[in-house]
């Protein structure tokens, strides 16, 4: 066990160069949306995501990565982005089965680990629902991204 805590430790912790190596990315993640989750790197500082979650929620972000913000791990870089949703269903009010969109702004950390086509993604978002009702909330969402 804790061999196998160091190796990960040492993976997350091995500086890398380059933001990425592979352009495209597929995955799951957990929490809200949670769901399959698509990736796709626009350039060295930057990548566009989207995802099919739960509940019958389909989103996507363009974010900006701040890759030389931690110096000492360059292989956790966070970012930032905004982007927009579209839900059905009873999602957020219960009460009412209701068709809409609404806007969410990211922020997150993406974890590369190297030598392996995968990485981790963490982030939080503050999002509102703005059609047919008005609804703000932030979410958290976890997952792992395979990369080609």
């Amino acid at each position: 066990m804790i061999k196998r805590a160091l190796l990960i430790f040492s993976l997350l912790v091995l500086p890398s160069s380059a933001f990425s190596q592979e352009k495209y990315g597929l995955g799951l993640a957990f929490g809200e949306p949670g769901g399959i989750t698509f990736f796709y790197q626009t350039s060295d500082k930057s990548f566009v995501q989207a995802f099919i979650g739960s509940g019958l929620v389909l989103g996507g972000d363009y974010n900006f990565a701040f890759i030389d913000a931690i110096p000492s791990q360059k292989n956790v870089i966070p970012y930032l982005g905004f982007g927009g949703f579209i839900f059905s269903g009873d999602h957020w009010d219960h009460s009412r089965d209701s068709t809409g969109f609404g806007i969410r702004m990211p922020l997150g950390l993406l974890i590369k680990i190297p030598e392996a086509p995968f990485h981790i993604h963490l982030e939080v978002t503050p999002a509102t629902t703005l059609n047919p009702f008005m609804y703000s909330f932030a979410a958290a969402m976890a997952g792992v991204r395979f990369l080609f």
